[in-house]
This record gives structure tokens, C-alpha cells and sequence, in this order.
């Protein structure tokens, strides 16, 4: 499985849809989108704060 695919599972664990999982973790609907369909790399920034939305380590 792909990090795309993983971060869509988790978003979809959340019962959150893109719009609003996006608007908690501080990235655009886009940008997510784009992440889960694994046209863009997530930055360490982006990984920090989704670790944070889902209560996850980076460590």
C-alpha cells in the first residue's frame, strides 16, 4: 500500500471527508487530494502535522 493510500485510509478512520480533514491539518482539499492519488510527496512539515491530527510519533 502506498503513503497515498495509507493517508486515505487514515482519513477515512477520521469519518472525515477531504474538505475537512485538509482544513484540520492545514492543507488545501488539493494538496490532499493530490497526496492520496501520490501525485505529490508530503514534506516533513506535512507528515508533523498529520502525525499530530491522528496523535502519532514521528519519531
Amino acid at each position: 500500500m502506498s503513503i497515498g493510500e495509507n493517508l486515505k485510509v487514515l482519513r477515512k478512520k477520521a469519518k472525515k471527508n477531504q474538505t475537512k480533514f485538509a482544513k484540520d491539518i492545514g492543507i488545501s482539499r488539493t494538496y490532499l487530494s493530490d497526496l492520496e492519488h501520490n501525485r505529490k510527496s508530503l514534506s516533513i512539515d506535512t507528515i508533523e502535522k498529520i502525525a499530530k491530527k491522528i496523535k502519532r510519533s514521528c519519531n
